[in-house]
């Protein structure tokens, strides 16, 4: 009888060996329920934090917004004053952001190139204020951020109904 033999034979012939096998088994399906429990709570906790950075990301850019249609509002008193060395330094920030906003929903696509359009059209005339030529027009600057606050005005309204 050779070694592997003798051992197998005791293996199988000692019941302490099998009370062992027994208690393993048991241990490790334990071990998995635990393991599968784990994997169910941290996807649910996953879950939870995604919903919270989407009602955080609502919240930020409902701020953003509400803060570029005030800054438009300054910015047209400043026109109105004919400062437009100091508009044209003020605008730059408004353009960023509503660049950005314009970017960061993909169902705002058709409204990117009105709104460049606009923002064009404001840095046209701000420009020919400053310098003196007669193109400058300002009901054109005037009709144009009116339109950038519609489009404003549309994003704060889908955001609030984003809230609800």
């Amino acid at each position: 009888m050779g070694a592997i033999a003798i051992v197998t034979g005791w293996l199988l012939s000692n019941p302490i060996v099998g009370i062992v096998t027994w208690v393993g088994t048991i241990l490790t399906v334990g071990g998995l329920v635990i393991a599968i429990l784990q994997s169910v709570a941290a996807r649910r906790s996953a879950d939870r934090a995604e919903r919270a950075v989407a009602q955080l990301k609502v919240r930020l850019d409902t701020a953003n917004i509400a803060y570029a249609s005030a800054e438009l509002v300054t910015f047209l008193h400043m026109v109105r004053s004919g400062d437009f060395t100091l508009g044209l330094a003020f605008f730059a920030p408004i353009k960023r952001s509503l660049r950005l906003q314009s970017q960061s929903d993909p169902s705002r696509v058709e409204e990117i190139e009105p709104l460049n359009r606009a923002i064009g059209a404001i840095e046209n005339h701000l420009n020919w204020g400053r310098i003196g030529d007669a193109k400058y027009k300002e009901a054109q600057i005037f009709r144009a951020v009116d339109g950038l606050m519609k489009t404003v005005t549309g994003w704060e309204g889908a955001l609030a109904r984003r809230q609800i």
